[in-house]
């Protein structure tokens, strides 16, 4: 409730009021908002520090990969960065095997270590295995760290060779020109007229829809 005066207040009394109680009111409600910044290891820890400075009413949250940034925004700001540990190699060894490729512990761990322990990416790691490498999952460790550089992460080659696995990229990139959602009929006569059948584009909206490339919102479909 906004402040009340008396007669005797004077206007100047009045507007410092006011100011100090819309301040109040204002810093509780930014206290209610939470920016969330993904892949912050891939800016410098300079411009992350003014983005938050930019803000101090603000809550950050930062998801990044171990980067050497990390030490300074967590001494700038007196604060320690929570790691995030991902699934355990039993975890990881057991979704292999929920997708039918048995895997022995040493390989687990090599997952864990391609993939950080995060779902989404043992997820897809466990897809490629299966249906590029014949449930090798020996041959796949050793194909992705073959390919793995200092520019392009095992996480990024694992999300690229799962893109590149599916059998119609003709549908994620309709998907990915799409600024409105439309319904699973329109969808699939649009791409239909492209000469694609249905069980193509069920099988390849089955594939995006677990990779998390694209979202489902009752009926409609919408853009990535």
């Amino acid at each position: 409730m906004a402040p009340r005066f008396n007669a005797a207040a004077s206007a100047s009394d009045v507007c410092e009021s006011e100011c100090l109680w819309l301040h109040r009111q204002l810093s509780v409600l930014l206290m209610l908002f939470q920016v969330i910044i993904d892949n912050a290891h891939k800016l410098e820890a300079a411009a992350l520090r003014s983005l938050i400075d930019a803000a101090p009413e603000l809550r950050f949250l930062c998801l990044a990969q171990p980067w050497d940034g990390a030490s300074e925004i967590e001494a700038t700001y007196s604060m320690e960065a929570e790691r995030l540990g991902g699934w355990s190699t039993d975890e990881i060894a057991a979704e292999f095997k929920d997708g039918g490729i048995p895997t022995s512990i040493e390989n687990a761990i090599r997952v864990r270590g391609l993939t950080g322990g995060l779902p989404l990416y043992v997820q897809n790691a466990a897809a490629i295995a299966a249906h590029e490498f014949a449930a090798d999952v020996l041959a796949f460790c050793d194909a992705i760290e073959k390919r793995t550089n200092d520019r392009e992460t095992a996480q990024e080659i694992i999300l690229r060779a799962m893109f590149e696995s599916m059998d119609d990229v003709k549908v994620n990139a309709y998907l990915s020109f799409l600024e409105l959602p439309i319904t699973r009929d329109e969808l699939f006569a649009m791409l239909g007229e492209s000469g694609l059948k249905d069980q193509s584009i069920a099988s390849s909206l089955t594939k995006l829809r677990r990779s998390s490339s694209h979202r489902v919102s009752g009926e409609p479909y919408r853009a990535p």
